[in-house]
């Protein structure tokens, strides 16, 4: 089982922990790979704990596994389409 949350400027808006999810991280991957062949560095989206929100241009997010990793990232502004 792992921990994982998310921050928004350095508020923690999601906490969670994978033995939550329905089905183990284990049975996802011996599935998916039943279909897809997964490398090194894949992601496999499962969806989110509670407290899905918006978010800004400007604000800063870093999201993390409790011992394992984390990441932070800006949030920028969609570039205006070209027509």
């Amino acid at each position: 089982n792992v921990e994982l949350w998310l921050k928004i400027d350095g508020v923690e808006k999601q906490h969670g922990n994978t033995s939550d999810m329905l089905f183990t991280v284990q049975k996802l991957i011996a599935h998916i790979s039943t279909i897809f062949t997964l490398n090194e560095g894949d992601l496999i989206l499962t969806g989110t704990p509670s407290g899905v929100g918006p978010v800004r241009p400007g604000q800063m997010i870093t999201a993390g596994l409790k011992g394992l990793t984390e990441i932070t990232f800006g949030v920028h502004e969609r570039p205006k389409a070209k027509l």
